[in-house]
C-alpha cells in the first residue's frame, strides 16, 4: 500500500503509498521510496531545495535503481493551521476505565503518507490489517489517516493533489476509520514525513481539546505505516538524516508492513543501527502481511494505471466510486508512471 517515509539533509526517503501493498505481493510493483539532500536555506522562509533519491525496488529480484530529482521542501515547525477531520476518531481514545491509573498507556493513530495515484483497496486492507495488529497486543488504534503527499512531488504521471484527495476521500467514505488529511497536499511544497506526524498528532489535539476538555481523554501518538523497503533504507548508512529518524521512531513509532517470506529480522536486530534500538523499546511494529492483503494481493496503483489505459477492467481493484471519479475526470488514460 502507497507509505512514504522521509527525513532530510544527507537523504530523505519517502516511500510511495503503493508500496504498503507491494511488499506484500511477489507480482506488484514496489513502492517508492524518495530522498532529499543537499538542503539549502533561501532567504528568511523555511523553504529548500533538496535533491531526493528515489529507489524503486521490484519485489521479485529486490533490484533497487537510484536516481534524484529536485524539490521544493517546505519544513516550517509552527504551521499547524487547518482542521483534521476527527468524526470516525473511536471514543476509546477516553482512556477506558480498565487502563486508567495503567502507566505508558497511549492510544495510537495509523497515518500512510504516499502518491494514492490512484488509492487502491489494498490501501484500506493495510491499515485494517495494522489496526488488527495492534488490538490484539492491547493496543488501541482510534483512527487513521491517508495522507496525500504535495503535487511537488515531481513524479511523472502523479495526478493533481485536488484529485487524489477526492478519490482518497471516496476510497475512505466506507471505512469506519480511515480519514483523509489534506494538511499535507495543500501546504506550499513537499514536507518532510516527520513533520506530518507532528502535525497530525498537533492538529488532533486541538481539535479534541476544543471539543472535550475532560482530563480523562489521553493523547494519541500517531504511527507511520510503511514497506519493508522503507523500514530497510532507515537501517541503511547515509540513507536517512540520523536526528530526524531518531525524532520519528521516538515521538511517533513505525508499523512496517511485510508479505510473506520477507525478512526483517536483520534490521530489527542489529543493535547498532536506530531501527535496531527502537525497536528493542517498542517504537518499531512488523505485520505480517500473510497471504497477501484482504485477497486483493498484487494489487498496486501502477497496475491499475495500466489496465486503465489498456481499457481493462479494474472492478474489485479500487472502490467503485474512485473508478467513477476517474472515469469522469479522464484520469489514467495515457499517463504512464512509477508509484
Amino acid at each position: 500500500m502507497a507509505a512514504k517515509a522521509g527525513q532530510d539533509t544527507a537523504f530523505e526517503t519517502r516511500a510511495a503509498s503503493v508500496s504498503l501493498v507491494s511488499l506484500l505481493s511477489a507480482g506488484s510493483m514496489s513502492l517508492l521510496a524518495a530522498g532529499a539532500m543537499a538542503v539549502i536555506t533561501v532567504a528568511t522562509t523555511v523553504m529548500t531545495t533538496s535533491r531526493r533519491a528515489h529507489a524503486s525496488s521490484s519485489t521479485s529480484s529486490g533490484h533497487q535503481e537510484e536516481h534524484s530529482t529536485d524539490l521544493l521542501l517546505v519544513d516550517d515547525d509552527d504551521d499547524d493551521a487547518g482542521t483534521i477531520p476527527v468524526d470516525k476518531l473511536a471514543c476509546r481514545r477516553r482512556c477506558p476505565p480498565d487502563r486508567r491509573g495503567v502507566d505508558g498507556y497511549q492510544p495510537v493513530i495509523l497515518v500512510a503518507c504516499g502518491s494514492f495515484n490512484p488509492p487502491t483497496v489494498a490501501h484500506l486492507e493495510v491499515l485494517s490489517m495494522v489496526r488488527s495488529y495492534y488490538r490484539s497486543r492491547g493496543v488501541d488504534v482510534v483512527g487513521a489517516y491517508l495522507s496525500p503527499v504535495h503535487d511537488a512531488y515531481g513524479k511523472a504521471g502523479l495526478v493533481a493533489s485536488r484529485h487524489r484527495v477526492a478519490m482518497c476521500r471516496l476510497a475512505a467514505e466506507g471505512s469506519d476509520f480511515v480519514m483523509v488529511d489534506d494538511w499535507e497536499a495543500g501546504r506550499a511544497g513537499y514536507t518532510r514525513t516527520l513533520r506530518v506526524l507532528d502535525s497530525v498528532d498537533a492538529r488532533v489535539r486541538g481539535a479534541m481539546n476544543n471539543n472535550n476538555n475532560d482530563d480523562g481523554v489521553v493523547p494519541a501518538r500517531s504511527v507511520l505505516v510503511c514497506g519493508a523497503d522503507v523500514l530497510a533504507s532507515m537501517g541503511t548508512p547515509g540513507v536517512w538524516d540520523q536526528a530526524l529518524l531518531e525524532a520519528l521512531l521516538e515521538r511517533h513509532g513505525v508499523a512496517c508492513v511485510v508479505r510473506e517470506g520477507t525478512d526483517v529480522r536483520a534490521v530489527c536486530g542489529d543493535a547498532g543501527t536506530l531501527v535496531g534500538r527502537w525497536w528493542r523499546r517498542g517504537r518499531v511494529d512488523v505485520v505480517d502481511g500473510v497471504g497477501g492483503v484482504g485477497g486483493v494481493d498484487g494489487v498496486s496503483s501502477s497496475g491499475v494505471r495500466a489496465l486503465l489505459r489498456a481499457g481493462k477492467e479494474v472492478e474489485g481493484l479500487v472502490d467503485k466510486n474512485v473508478l467513477a471519479y476517474i472515469q469522469q475526470h479522464g484520469l489514467y488514460v495515457d499517463v504512464d508512471a512509477d508509484d
